[in-house]
Order: structure tokens, then sequence, then C-alpha cells
């Protein structure tokens, strides 16, 4: 198996990359850029599967998740989201606490789910309270359920709200039984990309210095890209990288 993985390997344009990924090596820039580039699906696939076994063996995990979507007024207006309501729209809302519970009982008892994924938009009407009483209430009657919720760029809305530190208001919101952060609102990583398709929303720098001060706080998170805009080739791999480099300063994705 080995000897036939060594010559698909050689056989490849990008060999040496892959080679190298196999001996351990981390990916530069250059090597990022390559990949993305390659036509040879396969090959990176076969080595991405032989990676994986290598780290996890043939164990597959899923987590049992419903998405709760909590507001949808939003003031960032991105151009490509069609979810968002602008403040006093006819179609805006934002659920109470009674009416979310309520969603997560019934999806509890139909589907025993082990986490939310709550998210809405960036609302200027509601304030840490609004996030602290859902989060102590869903903890209060589910302990065992995780709360991965709110994107960076919602914390720093929240923050904007409240006047406070990024790094105050993560830590209320852990005090109140926030487990883990997803990684919306990162679209593409490069403020040319960002400042075409989301303006309004938070630069690269806010959104990865957001992310650190989760982990610091010992919050972990995902992370995501948006592709498919106006992004260049290379802009993607800066975006990768930039995960990269997040992920062994801090151990937090």
């Amino acid at each position: 198996m080995q000897n036939s993985l060594n010559y698909i390997v050689s056989k490849s344009e990008i060999g040496y990359i892959l080679n190298n990924v196999l001996k351990g090596d981390r990916l530069n820039l250059h090597d990022c850029k390559e990949l993305i580039k390659s036509d040879d699906l396969y090959t990176i696939g076969l080595i991405a599967s032989t990676l994986r076994k290598i780290l996890f063996g043939n164990t597959t995990t899923f987590i049992n998740n419903i998405i709760l979507n909590y507001t949808n007024v939003c003031v960032t207006y991105c151009k490509f989201c069609a979810f968002y309501r602008p403040p006093g729209h006819e179609e805006s809302y934002t659920h109470n606490i009674k009416d979310i519970m309520k969603r997560i009982a019934l999806s509890n008892e139909m589907f025993g789910i082990t986490q939310i994924l709550f998210q809405g938009g960036h609302n200027p009407n509601l304030s840490i309270e609004y996030y602290e009483e859902i989060f102590n209430e869903i903890k209060k009657f589910y302990p065992s359920i995780a709360i991965h919720g709110l994107s960076a760029s919602e914390i720093d809305m929240i923050s904007k709200v409240e006047r406070s530190s990024i790094k105050e208001v993560i830590s209320r919101l852990k005090d109140a039984g926030l487990d883990s952060l997803p990684g919306a609102g990162a679209e593409i990583l490069d403020d040319r990309v960002k400042s075409v398709i989301s303006p309004l929303k938070i630069k690269s720098n806010q959104w990865l210095n957001i992310m650190k001060e989760a982990h610091d706080l010992g919050i972990k998170s995902s992370a995501t890209m948006m592709y498919g805009t106006v992004e260049t080739d290379d802009e993607i791999a800066q975006h990768i990288m930039k995960i990269s480099e997040l992920q062994q300063k801090t151990n937090g994705l």
C-alpha cells in the first residue's frame, strides 16, 4: 500500500508538496497556492484520507444539531445575504426566550439534539442580557446540549451595543453557557474582498482578534470560508494561511 501511495504521489505535479505534508511539514503560502490551482483532486484526496487515518483511524463522528436563528434584524447589509431584514421591516423578527425554549424542547424530544447553532443578524437593539438569559435558561434545562453560538461579527456588535471590551463580552457569555464560536463572518479574510461584499462587517484582523480572545478564554471555534464571489486564488490561500496561523498560535480551532 505504501509503495502504491509513493508511486501515485511521485507522478503528481504537486508530489513534492504532498511528500512534505506526509513527512509532517506545515504548508507555506506557496504550497497552499499550488494546491488550490492543481487539478489533481484524486491525489490530494488520497493524501488527505491517509492523514485522516493516521490522526483519527476510521472513527467518524457527527453532531446532532439544530440551527436556531434568533433574529434576522441586521444592519450590515452584506451583498450576498438574503436572510437579513433591516430594523423595522415588516418581515423582521426577534424570538423571545419562550419561543426559543419551545423550539429547543421540541427538537430535543424529536431528535435528541446535542448542539444548538445559535446565530442571527447584527441586531443593534439586543443587549448582552438577552443572550445571557437565553443561554442560562438553555443550560438550566438542557445542560448536556452544547451552545455553538454567535459569530465573531455578532460578538463585535454586542461589544459595541454594550460599549464593553470583546474580552468582557465573551467572558460573560461563557459564564452564561456559551461553549464554542462558529466561524461565520470570515467570508474571505481579505479586506479587499470584504470591501466589496460586506463593507459594513468587521475587517479581517478584527475577526482574527475576536477568535484569539475566545481561544485565550478557553472557548474553541470553527472557521469557515465563503468563496465564489470576487476573491482570487491568492486571497483564498491567504485566508487558509491566516486560519492556520491562528490555530497554531492558540490551538483553539
